[in-house]
């Protein structure tokens, strides 16, 4: 999902495609392979990396500035969003609630392209499900699920709240 999140951002950054990024599966495929070789080449491994790792794949792969920040507020991200800009959340899966998931990973990011203070919803692109454009999730359910990576599964609940801010 780290990968699909960042493809779908740089699609977006390219301006491929809308609305956070969505990208046909079969090119979305060849890119997410393309991210796995670097990243089992530059970090060792490529499964569940942190918000740091995840803004090198940015950074050293596409060339393309990606600011991390942590400690974050929901104001930070919907004035990332406002600013034109997109942002890319890790979250410990379980504690979004999707009813789409076939299973809720234990970490997991996605892309959050929108919001909507009326409906109190963050208007996301999230990988973990074929249902996942545009999916909307409540801004206390997805503010509860920010946590950074902590190398542990049983702790994912105690990472830092972060985002890496992606412009255009």
């Amino acid at each position: 999902c780290e990968e699909a999140s960042v493809v779908m951002a740089m699609a977006w950054v390219r301006g491929d495609e809308p609305a956070g990024g969505l990208i046909a599966p079969d090119r979305a495929r060849a890119e997410i392979l393309e991210l796995i070789g670097f990243e089992t080449y530059h970090f060792g491994y490529h499964n569940d990396t942190a918000l740091r790792e995840t803004a090198k794949l940015i950074t050293k792969r596409y060339r393309h500035p990606a600011a991390v920040f942590y400690d974050i507020t929901p104001d930070n991200i919907r004035s990332a969003l406002a600013a034109g800009n997109i942002v890319i959340v890790p979250v410990a899966g379980a504690l979004l609630e999707n009813p789409y998931f076939i299973s809720p990973p234990p970490y997991h990011m996605l892309v959050i392209h929108g919001y909507d203070d009326i409906a109190q919803e963050f208007i996301t692109n999230d990988p973990g499900t074929r249902l996942g454009a545009n999916y909307r999730y409540p801004y206390t359910t997805l503010w509860n699920a920010i946590h950074d990576w902590t190398g542990s599964d049983a702790a994912i609940a105690t990472g830092r709240k972060g985002m890496i801010v992606i412009s255009r």
